[in-house]
């Protein structure tokens, strides 16, 4: 090994050098030329789609399909339409494309179906180049064999009654009843997202100011006012992160104090965070001086804003057909804004939206939204429906800053923490998937847990004071600068452990096994070194006494939860429960390459940081491995059956596998950091100017590298959505209507699932479950905290399950015949139900049977969303 080491360590041969520089700048021009080629192509974003069937067309006789539908967007470039059976693709088939609702419009594309793909089956897909004109523009896209039928080639799927409003399926007899499942497409390009930018700076400035004023002061005055040892850029890296830390705990105080917020009381604390932040400046005692910038200086920040800005993008490109969140979660955060805004501050209970006498969850992220709407006028429930994912997708590219954070703080390297924060933010997967499940609650824990751990950092490793200070001297006064001296790490510890805590319970548990493990390996360090019974025992009296004042904090919730929190899942060990800790539905999520990437640049970072003794480093990824084993109560069953370890499950497998990134985003910008810094040092034994030169050129070649293949690189996961949708603008529209014309005291059945590990637990499958909220009527699927809250009603959750056997399932099938008996229907009114809402997604309702019942009139209907009320 001291051969291998001393052979290492001999300095490179000039052509090999010269080989290795030729090598890196081709591969660093191809990543550069990849990035451009793929951003000047721009995107494919789906505009809009219809998933609904109930049939084929393999039951028709007709040599031809259509389906008529609408553009909304400019560049329409494909069109997918699902098969239900395929043969083949005969060359003498023609797909086309016609202007206007009918088969007699203007051809403006048509071909052989071989230039049809399959490969996205069951989907075939039709590409065409971009309509430039398209946008607000009725067309027809139709499939014909002539002479024969078409179901000699394949069969299309549709849905026998109406589904898309703004269309009609076609036969050879003419315009039919149904709808094909049928997905738009359209081209998105550098001009578009230039159009965008300039209307959002110039349509939105008071918003974009507003967001700015928010992440930025609060945290900027509080890091001005509480010593630390950040420097000025550190801080304003920190500000945002520190802002919405302290956030949930000033709503914990102004609950406790009885005082609610509102637009003014909020541009009012924005003005006293301002005034506190000009004080500090012109104080000079803890100003934020900000030395003169090197050209590495200034590199370094321009980087940072540019993969900042470029995150920002992929983040709100999702955002640009979207009313709502999407998922399951997506109702519940959204819902729990609007209570925050309607209630001033943290809410007490859930009505009059759901019979619930408690509030138990985790509102750092929901105290953000209510935030921004007040200080945006932004307060009705439609709006807050659209600026919830807003402020999520926001959340989840706040790793870029919090990260660099961490690398420049704690690691002494900035550089990797910028790297580390443009893995997360443009090449990982995660945390930009969290859009298609609306996880943002735990992307702004995950972002904000570096700031946490620095923050806590800054408490334990402050330098000792001399014994001699240590000891209080008679008659000394006290000042209080000299208090929030001393004092000023304490309080930023406790924001960052507490806001962390409100913020995301189980991110906290992540918080407090690195605090853990931190400690134990200090105190084996110290004992190692035989340092001090003072210095040994240190870090442990300032922990814990940052723990006893975080729990101070936290009491008056703590108190709250102790009351009203009931953990309904986590955590149990039942053999129903084993599903909920499978990570199969993760397994392609986890098998992204992005994720193989980050995994192999990782190994490389732990030899790295081995090496160079970055112990913090290997710590913030070490705290993963107990939790994991922690993560799922059944890993050990295969050894010993039944073997539980205590608490096992709370942090649970599938949190610890969507929080992958973070370790490994760290672990991978150190390594990619070091290999660059070596690369830029090869010339350095080489005659001047070369060294220079090379350092100039190459450390620029990087960076446009890094920008270009990462946007583009981030595309094709930023519109990888979600086909069904929970709220489309169909949805809107009939929940808006239902607002409107529905009578106050209308209880509406919507559509019901549950998971096959919690088959108690009644959840909404589609629009319906947004009913309480948007439309004011109350709804038969509860919002998915219902579980963990004290019920109003007791009677509430046995009234939704009551319901699942009378709700109208595959009426008039062999299946169940039974559900739609007259007493069903009965049952239905004597439990109060008046109207029945079925969304666009779509559920176990049965439309189809309904429009026939004699019991049930549609009394609205609009792109699949249909509302019936009970005779």
């Amino acid at each position: 090994m001291r051969h291998l080491r001393s052979s290492l360590a001999l300095p490179l041969p000039n052509p090999f050098r010269l080989l290795i520089m030729s090598v890196c700048i081709v591969a660093l021009l191809a990543m550069s030329i990849y990035g451009l080629l793929s951003l000047s192509a721009g995107a494919e974003i789906r505009q809009s789609e219809q998933h609904l069937s109930d049939s084929n067309t393999a039951e028709f006789d007709t040599s031809l399909v259509g389906q008529s539908f609408q553009s909304r967007h400019a560049n329409l470039a494909r069109i997918d339409v699902q098969a239900s059976t395929f043969n083949h693709l005969p060359t003498s088939g023609q797909v086309r494309l016609l202007t206007g609702d009918g088969l007699s419009g203007t051809i403006i594309y048509s071909n052989t179906f071989d230039t049809v793909s399959f490969a996205a089956n069951p989907y075939l897909q039709v590409e065409f180049p971009p309509i430039a004109a398209s946008q607000n523009t009725t067309y027809t896209l139709t499939f014909e064999t002539p002479g024969q039928p078409l179901r000699t080639a394949f069969a299309l799927r549709y849905n026998s009654f109406d589904a898309l409003s703004a269309g009609k399926m076609y036969t050879d007899a003419g315009p039919g009843e149904g709808d094909l499942v049928i997905t738009t497409y359209y081209r998105y390009g550098p001009a578009d997202a230039a159009a965008d930018f300039v209307d959002t700076v110039t349509g939105s400035t008071l918003q974009v100011v507003a967001w700015l004023l928010l992440l930025l002061l609060p945290g900027l005055a509080l890091l001005a006012w509480l010593p630390s040892r950040l420097t000025a850029g550190q801080r304003v890296l920190a500000a945002p992160a520190v802002t919405l830390l302290a956030l949930p705990v000033f709503f914990l105080v102004t609950r406790a104090v009885g005082l609610p917020l509102g637009s003014i009381g909020m541009w009012i604390l924005l003005i006293i965070c301002a005034v506190a932040l000009v004080v500090s400046v012109i104080r000079r005692e803890t100003a934020l001086r900000f030395p003169a910038l090197s050209a590495p200086d200034v590199a370094f920040w321009a980087l940072l804003v540019l993969t900042l800005v470029a995150t920002l993008f992929v983040r709100f490109l999702p955002l640009r057909d979207l009313l709502s969140g999407m998922g399951l979660d997506a109702y519940h955060h959204t819902l729990i804004s609007e209570m925050f805004l309607q209630s001033g501050g943290i809410p007490s209970n859930y009505e009059p939206y759901a019979p619930l006498a408690s509030f138990t969850y985790h509102y750092g992220f929901h105290s953000l939204v209510a935030s921004i709407g007040w200080l945006t006028s932004i307060t009705d429930p439609l709006g807050v429906t659209a600026l919830m994912p807003q402020v999520g997708q926001l959340a989840t590219a706040l790793p870029v800053l919090t990260l660099t954070l961490f690398g420049w703080k704690v690691l002494d390297n900035r550089w990797a923490g910028l790297l580390a924060g443009a893995l997360a933010g443009l090449y990982s997967i995660f945390p930009a998937y969290y859009v298609n499940w609306s996880r943002y609650t735990q992307g702004l824990g995950l972002a904000l847990l570096p700031v946490a751990w620095v923050l806590f950092l800054e408490v334990v490793q402050r330098p000792l004071r001399p014994a001699s200070s240590a000891q209080p001297q008679p008659n000394a006064t006290v000042t209080w600068q000299a208090a929030i001296r001393q004092s000023g790490p304490y309080m930023l510890g406790v924001i960052g452990a507490a806001g962390l805590f409100l913020t995301h319970y189980r991110i906290a548990i992540v918080y407090a096994t690195f605090v853990l493990l931190y400690l134990l390996g200090r105190l084996a360090a110290g004992l190692w070194r035989r340092v001090g019974s003072r210095e040994l025992l240190a870090p442990l009296r300032r922990t814990g006494l940052l723990a006893l004042l975080s729990l101070a904090a936290l009491s008056p919730w703590l108190v709250n939860l102790v009351q009203n929190f009931r953990t309904h899942l986590v955590g149990r060990d039942t053999p129903g429960k084993q599903e909920y800790y499978n990570l199969t539905d993760l397994g392609g999520l986890l098998s992204h390459w992005s994720i193989w990437l980050m995994l192999a640049l990782s190994l490389v970072g732990v030899i790295f940081a081995f090496r160079h003794r970055k112990w913090l480093l290997l710590l913030s990824a070490a705290v993963w491995l107990p939790l994991a084993l922690w993560s799922n109560p059944y890993w050990f069953d295969w050894i010993m059956p039944g073997f539980r370890l205590p608490f096992a499950g709370y942090l649970d497998v599938n949190t610890i596998g969507q929080s992958i990134w973070l370790p490994l985003a760290l672990l991978s910008g150190y390594a990619v950091a070091v290999v660059c810094g070596w690369l830029l040092s090869l010339p350095d034994p080489l005659a001047r100017p070369w060294p220079r030169l090379w350092r100039v050129s190459l450390a620029a070649l990087m960076g446009v590298a890094l920008l270009l293949s990462g946007t583009a690189a981030a595309l094709p996961t930023a519109t990888s959505l979600d086909k069904k949708l929970y709220v489309t603008e169909g949805d809107a529209q009939a929940l808006v209507w239902m607002r409107d014309n529905l009578p106050h005291d209308s209880y509406v059945l919507a559509n019901p699932f549950a998971f096959s590990w919690a088959p108690d637990n009644i959840y909404g499958t589609d629009a319906g479950m947004w009913t309480p909220l948007i439309a004011g009527l109350p709804s038969s699927v509860p919002p998915l905290p219902a579980y963990n809250e004290r019920l109003a009603d007791p009677e509430y959750l046995v009234k939704v399950r009551r319901l699942i056997g009378y709700e109208p399932f595959v009426c008039g099938a062999s299946v169940q015949p039974s559900v739609c008996r007259e007493a069903d229907w009965q049952a239905l009114k004597s439990e109060g139900v008046t109207h029945i809402f079925v969304g666009s997604r779509g559920g176990a309702l049965d439309v189809a049977a309904m429009l026939k019942s004699d019991h049930v009139r549609p009394i609205y209907n609009w792109d699949g969303a249909w509302l019936f009320e009970l005779r």
